[in-house]
Formats: C-alpha cells, sequence, structure tokens
C-alpha cells in the first residue's frame, strides 16, 4: 500500500507539471521525473522522486556547473553560509562528483488527497532558488569573489529590487 503512495505522489506530480504545459521524462525505472527548465542565469535539471518510509516528496535541481577538486574547500563554505538562516529547502552538495544540488521537501504522512496546487510552491521555489544563486557560484569558481562577498552581493539585491520574476523556459 505505501507504494501505491508514492506513485500517487509523483502521478500527482506529473499532473501538475501537465497543468502547467511542462516537458518531463520518467526515470527508467518509473521512480523519478525529470524537468529540464531555463530561467534567467542557466539551464537546470529539476528532479522529482518520494521516500515512501517515511511519505517524503523531494525535489532537487542540479547546477549545471561541477565543482573542481581544488575549489571543494571554498565551495562547502558558500554552501554553509548560503544555508545559514534558509527556512525552506537546503543546499547540498556531493564531495564525490562535485555536483550542488538545491533540495526541497514536503511531507505526506497525514495528507491522503493530494491537490497538485501543493506542488507550485515547491517547484516554482526550487527553480528560483537555483537560478538565484548560480552567479554567485560561478563568482567563487571563476572569479575573484569569497563565499562572504557572493552572499553579501546575494543579500543586497534581495533587498534593493521588489520580488523576483523568474521566468520558467521550456527546453
Amino acid at each position: 500500500m505505501e507504494n501505491n503512495k508514492n506513485i500517487s505522489l509523483l502521478e500527482n506530480f506529473e499532473s501538475y507539471l501537465i497543468s502547467e504545459k511542462l516537458d518531463y521524462q520518467w526515470g527508467s525505472d518509473k521512480e523519478l521525473l525529470i524537468v529540464v527548465l531555463s530561467g534567467k542565469n542557466g539551464t537546470y535539471r529539476l528532479i522529482a522522486k518520494t521516500r515512501n518510509k517515511d511519505n517524503f516528496f523531494i525535489l532537487y535541481s542540479t547546477c549545471p556547473i561541477i565543482v573542481p577538486k581544488n575549489k571543494i574547500s571554498t565551495i562547502s563554505e558558500f554552501i554553509n553560509r548560503a544555508n545559514y538562516n534558509m527556512l525552506t529547502g537546503k543546499f547540498e552538495f556531493n564531495y564525490d562528483d562535485g555536483e550542488i544540488f538545491f533540495t526541497t521537501t514536503l511531507n505526506f504522512e497525514k495528507i491522503e488527497l493530494y491537490d497538485t496546487s501543493i506542488f507550485e510552491h515547491l517547484f516554482r521555489f526550487n527553480f528560483i532558488m537555483m537560478d538565484k544563486y548560480l552567479p554567485a557560484v560561478m563568482e567563487i569558481l571563476y572569479g575573484n569573489k569569497t563565499p562572504k562577498e557572493a552572499i553579501a552581493d546575494i543579500e543586497n539585491n534581495k533587498k534593493n529590487k521588489e520580488k523576483a520574476n523568474h521566468d520558467i523556459c521550456l527546453n
């Protein structure tokens, strides 16, 4: 029965993607949904999956840049600074392959009926966060900014601008 709930979450997310007219692919094992989106700063792969043992829906957006080994400690500091006081979602870094992800989750343990609008905030927020932080990653890896300076730039932009308008473009 737990597996049916697991599939239902992904099928419900699929309904959301269809309602938004977004292209997607199922993973080969039908346990993942993959969407490719372009934002203002890059193109990202968003991966949706569930963890049925505790009824979590998990959404990852992948950073299009692999971190070189000589920048691991610098990007680790950046991720710690970015995650500090972040209320929703988190950045993750895979030390083995250099991938950066932004992850958001929802726990559906007590929810019996799924409304596709539940996914909208999670999906858009996940995408916007990766697109917002990508320029800072670039400045740290290929420019001359420290993690502290890059985070300060993001925070200053947030204070100086009204709500950012991020258009989602299909790839």
